[in-house]
């Protein structure tokens, strides 16, 4: 519909006002020359490619863990040398970003160097022995009755998951493994492989999963069946 105005009855307020008006009609309408991906202040918008996003991302973790690339360093030499000087400096936190890269890494040699500087630290293992499917009766005095003495402390659930600690002694050159703490026994053999548990109460064959655990099935003493444990390493 259009509205015939008498513009010369207007008075002079809204004269005034019809002149404001005209003036946003013509400064708020579009520049038909203008690209829609030119910014406000008429240069082009700077548009992210997914190769500068992925960029801007790498470089955001490395400063979150400036130590990422020297443990990822493509020089297998150097990579290790970056392990090891972590895994040795003392600092809890680098010890764990170092145990971690390690044990995680698809080198068994690498896997091995990382639990061997763990062991080194004489820790108190946590062990989680799964006696679910066996009577668990039988299975709890297997490892809380007399032969278990005092290398073993904890225990068994009535859902017959067994939870024990024990320590790691020093590592024994002459036998080629970390003793049992407080005795001249042999408690784990490592090698590229595998990881020998070689407690006087529990043996078995255990290696490295790719979360970082210890796992495998156990012996208990003269328990009659095989016996899932995992050992966690990482927190």
């Amino acid at each position: 519909m259009i509205l015939a105005l008498n513009l010369r009855a207007l008075p002079n307020f809204q004269w005034a006002i019809l002149g404001c008006a005209c003036i946003l009609i013509v400064s708020g309408s579009p520049d038909p020359a203008r690209s829609q991906g030119d910014t406000d202040w008429g240069g082009p918008r700077d548009l992210l490619s997914l190769e500068d996003i992925k960029g801007r991302m790498e470089e955001q973790a490395a400063t979150l863990n400036p130590y990422a690339s020297l443990l990822n360093d493509p020089d297998p030499a150097r990579s290790l040398a970056a392990m090891q000087i972590l895994m040795e400096s003392g600092d809890e936190a680098l010890v764990n970003i170092a145990l971690e890269f390690g044990l995680l890494s698809a080198d068994t040699n690498v896997q091995k160097l990382a639990l061997d500087s763990y062991l080194a630290t004489e820790p108190v293992l946590s062990i989680v022995l799964d006696g679910s499917s066996v009577n668990v009766s039988d299975f709890s005095e297997a490892l809380t009755g007399g032969r278990a003495g005092g290398h073993l402390s904890g225990a068994v659930d009535a859902n017959g998951i067994g939870t024990f600690e024990v320590r790691v002694g020093e590592y024994d050159s002459s036998q080629n493994c970390f003793l049992l703490g407080g005795l001249d026994t042999c408690l784990l053999i490592t090698t590229p492989s595998n990881v020998n548990f070689t407690h006087p109460l529990i043996r078995g064959s255990l290696s490295i999963t790719p979360e970082g655990t210890l796992a495998g099935d156990v012996r208990i003493g003269d328990f009659g069946e095989n016996i899932p444990m995992v050992i966690n390493i990482l927190d």
